[in-house]
């Protein structure tokens, strides 16, 4: 069991990454916008890091799934280490905890909060989001970094 009682704030969690059993890793998105990573080792379940970043809830965590990759990308542990967190904040970050304890990129050009994040299945860089104001859209870290954003405001 993990011990909340090494908190010095309220855990309220919102929302939770699925399991990944190569790092033992999982996240869980916090009512404070705060995004917890934790491990799990011979069923004790640690804290690893508290990443920043978020001023609202979190609503939605999206971590790859190593199946889904080529060998190549298997292989990287920069492709596998990247998530990406929505919230109430109207925005989107992408982080890759291992390397950096700060978003990688940030996107913050919705015009209301995000309700889910899902990477593709199979390409690396490609993810879905749903917004409450029931827009699905699809982005290409490959191409929409700036685009998609002057886009929705156009």
């Amino acid at each position: 069991m993990f011990d909340q009682h090494q908190l010095d704030f309220p855990l309220l969690p919102t929302c939770i990454s699925s399991y990944n059993s190569h790092t033992n890793q999982f996240y869980i998105g916090n009512e404070d916008g705060r995004l917890l990573q934790l491990s799990i080792h011979d069923s004790i379940i640690a804290l690893e890091k508290i990443l920043i970043f978020h001023s609202a809830p979190i609503t939605s965590i999206a971590t790859h799934s190593r199946e889904s990759f080529s060998q190549a990308i298997r292989d990287s542990e920069k492709l596998n280490d990247l998530i990406l967190v929505g919230g109430f904040d109207w925005s989107i970050s992408l982080w890759s905890p291992s390397f950096m304890n700060y978003p990688i990129l940030s996107l913050t050009c919705f015009s209301s909060y995000i309700i889910s994040i899902q990477w593709h299945p199979i390409h690396p860089l490609i993810f879905f989001i749903i917004t409450e104001n029931a827009q699905v859209q699809v982005w290409n870290l490959m191409i929409d970094r700036t685009v998609s954003c002057m886009n929705d405001l156009i």
